[in-house]
């Protein structure tokens, strides 16, 4: 102690002469040689809007977004750490940025981001100090003390005297406030001899010394289990003409709140309270992460009843919170959480703590989230707490945290539904990603629907496999118990979608399509729209005529009749189509060709109807062996094979995920030619689910 009170004194001699008094130092103090901390939390924000003013047109919308950080820290005191990277990212595509930009990014890497880990603050400031100097921003000794700001914040270890030499090195010079942190830096360490040191080098500036020097200078003494020394600094700084302020008290507190010596926390708070010295909330909450941090959480319930709970409180509670469960402090993190004041909204109170939650599901495991999220639940806090950490992992794309926490939601009777997994395969990084999410949806009885196959499910697949789509199709189905009548028009639907129209009629020779599907036939109609393209329009109804003719001129009617509904110049829309049928060997049933008149109603010409009667005469025949180069196995390639055969091939169909319905048909009836009742029976019951199956799909 005694090296730092010398210190301190023999450099206010140097700022006001040797023989000058203490009280023309005070008058030069208050005459703005020293700058003030009055703790309120305004003081401790960055203040954005006067530096804004100048920026140049070009940066426009950097300084918005930089506006609105400022908001948000003004109102919350802290911002989200996404905000950061995005608003780097701008800057890196800009390729450019103001000296004013790249200081306030600086600052921003701090406290001010609560819910990072102190590491990845630190790592998060390097990358925007990187970043800046590729971009060629100039560098003053502004941007060095926010660094060390920051540094300080994250309790980042780094070695004063290399800074020092790379200041030098830079040319420039180190001010009072480089120091100052400098100071600092030594004294979250308890090194006070370090500290001394820097005070020399500002004594041989004749630089003067403030409030936050002695109170780095206690909390140095702290750190080095001085509390005799730390205390002693209070004497020293009233002769130095510097009055000890609630930051000064709240040092001498954290000091002693880490030894968890509360009687001298108790006395302390008396003390100031008879020398009219008033603490603010973010105080005491300070005092409470220290006791936290240094492993005496069970004195927390004491500091408690000193919270005033005024304006601002939630905010505080929130970053303190954010901090805990970053650190690991879960339940006394949920402690605070508690005492936080409820909100109130249309006379119902609002569900609390989902900054709590996220803050969960990003650091904690699966069982603690589980953990919580059940406790907040029966406590009231959050009555939907499972659910909104369900949500959050899935957000966030923290998938294998969401499938547990999906479990345990649906052990509370909770129903899980489709659009739960629609994150999951919109963010796959990955094909196994998304068979993980087929996986889970079918270990949680939720197989999917068509919507979110079409729509999620086989778009991630096309963009993550290097398959084809039959390959696409048959692992598809393997994984989702899922038969070719849903799977099928699923794929040719996103195969139109996308425009591949080459792959969708080389996959509808391949499988079977139904015409009955609404849904597919509306895509197939809005490919013609989109491209007017008759030819593989007409290519794609053709494949129908793999399964017989009739099926083929149902298909043709159905799909010309929803084209007549859809369109204004009938003519136009149709002429090509019936050219093309015509040509190709497909025609209408009569019954089709009928409604097809009736519909065009006045627009029916001459031509229309002589082609509509040709389409109808019966006399055309399908080109098969246009839309047919590949096979499957049919029902009749089936007979005349043991029932070894049909269950071996059943097997290898099972495993590879291809179409078994008719292998069942056709084990059932070698099964009864056996009179293997047992096996019969079995095989008639999968044939059931089959059919409820795709009930149930269809209907």
């Amino acid at each position: 102690m005694l090296r730092s009170i010398c210190a301190v004194r023999s450099i206010c001699k140097a700022s006001a002469g040797v023989n000058r008094p203490l009280v023309v130092i005070s008058s030069a103090i208050r005459r703005g040689v020293v700058e003030r901390d009055n703790r309120s939390a305004l003081s401790r924000e960055i203040h954005f809007t006067a530096a804004m003013a100048s920026f140049a047109d070009s940066h426009e919308e950097i300084d918005k977004s930089l506006l609105r950080l400022d908001h948000e820290i003004r109102r919350k005191g802290r911002v989200a750490r996404q905000e950061i990277d995005e608003l780097l990212q701008d800057i890196r595509d800009m390729r450019k940025a103001t000296s004013n930009q790249s200081l306030m990014m600086i600052r921003c890497c701090g406290e001010l981001v609560p819910s990072e880990t102190p590491e990845n603050r630190t790592k998060l400031v390097q990358e925007v100090w990187k970043t800046m100097e590729m971009l060629n921003v100039p560098f003053d000794i502004s941007h060095y003390n926010a660094l060390l700001r920051v540094y300080l914040e994250n309790e980042e270890k780094f070695n004063p005297t290399e800074f020092l030499q790379e200041l030098s090195n830079k040319g420039l010079e180190p001010n009072r406030v480089t120091y100052q942190r400098l100071i600092a830096r030594y004294c979250l360490e308890g090194d006070i001899d370090g500290a001394t040191t820097i005070l020399q080098h500002m004594k041989e500036k004749q630089l003067p010394i403030n409030e936050q020097i002695i109170n780095a200078l206690i909390e140095g003494h702290s750190k080095a289990d001085d509390m005799e020394s730390a205390e002693g600094m209070i004497p020293v700084m009233r002769q130095a003409g510097l009055e000890p302020n609630d930051d000064t008290y709240v040092k001498l507190m954290c000091g002693y709140a880490r030894k968890g010596d509360m009687d001298n926390v108790n006395r302390i708070v008396r003390e100031c309270d008879e020398r009219k010295v008033f603490f603010i909330d973010k105080d005491y909450l300070d005092v409470i992460y220290t006791l936290i941090a240094n492993g005496h959480d069970n004195l927390v319930e004491s500091v408690l009843p000193l919270l005033k709970k005024r304006t601002g409180f939630n905010q505080d509670a929130t970053n303190l919170v954010l901090r805990l469960v970053s650190i690991g402090q879960l339940d006394s993190a949920y402690r605070i959480l508690k005492e936080m004041s409820k909100i109130v909204w249309n006379d119902e109170v609002q569900p609390s703590g989902n900054f709590f939650l996220q803050q969960l599901v990003k650091t904690s495991e699966p069982e603690q989230i589980i953990k919580f999220c059940k406790m907040m639940m029966a406590e009231e806090v959050h009555n939907h707490a499972l659910s909104k950490a369900c949500d959050i992992a899935l957000q966030t794309q923290q998938f294998n945290k969401a499938f547990d926490l999906l479990d345990a939601y649906k052990e509370t009777g909770a129903q899980i539904r489709q659009h739960f997994f629609w994150p999951v395969f919109a963010g796959s990084r990955s094909e196994k990603n998304v068979y993980d999410g087929l996986k889970n949806m079918r270990y949680l009885d939720v197989p999917p629907s068509l919507e979110t196959l079409r729509d999620y499910v086989i778009p991630a697949l096309f963009k993550k496999s290097k398959g084809s789509p039959a390959q696409i199709l048959e692992k598809l189905g393997s994984h989702t118990g899922r038969p070719l009548v849903v799977l099928v028009p699923a794929v040719m639907q996103y195969l139109l979608s996308e425009r591949n129209i080459e792959q969708a009629i080389q996959f509808a020779q391949q499988f079977r399509l139904r015409f009955s599907n609404a849904q597919l036939r509306k895509t197939i109609a809005d490919s013609y729209f989109r491209d007017r393209n008759a030819q593989t329009f007409v290519q794609i109804i053709g494949t129908a005529s793999m399964d017989g003719e009739d099926n083929a001129r149902e298909a043709a009617g159905h799909m010309v009749l929803d084209i007549l509904e859809r369109c204004r110049e009938k003519t136009e829309f149709i002429l090509p189509i019936f050219k093309e049928l015509l040509k190709r060997g497909i025609g209408l049933s009569n019954s089709g060709g009928e409604l097809i008149r009736m519909r065009l109603g006045d627009e029916l010409t001459s031509e229309l109807a002589n082609l509509i009667a040709q389409l109808t005469s019966g006399a055309l025949s399908p080109k098969v062996e246009m839309y047919a180069p590949y096979r499957k196995i049919m029902p009749q390639q089936l007979e005349g094979k043991s029932v070894s055969e049909l269950e071996a091939l059943h097997e290898e169909a099972v495993i590879s995920g291809k179409p078994t319905r008719s292998l069942k048909k056709a084990l059932l009836l070698a099964y009864f030619r056996k009179k293997d009742l047992e096996k019969a029976h079995a095989i008639r019951q999968e044939l059931a689910a089959y059919d409820e199956l795709l009930r149930q799909t269809l209907g």
